[in-house]
């Protein structure tokens, strides 16, 4: 027979996350530049989540190309 589990927080205690919305079509930052997104829903409206593995070729890329 498994513990029954207790919660952290009552559910008063708690609230959804809502993200702030895009910038001038960027993400905001926050106070030490990053973004913080631990899961989907923390992804603001109109926003793509791109995985790290896509990004960096193809950011290094582009910057190669604008350097030449």
């Amino acid at each position: 027979m498994e513990p029954e589990m207790s919660g952290l927080y009552a559910e008063f205690q708690t609230e959804l996350y809502i993200p702030k919305p895009l910038v001038n079509g960027r993400l905001v930052k926050n106070k030490f530049g990053n973004v913080d997104m631990f899961v989907k829903s923390m992804l603001p409206e109109g926003a793509v989540h791109l995985p790290r593995m896509l990004t960096v070729p193809s950011v290094s890329v582009k910057k190669n190309e604008e350097e030449c």
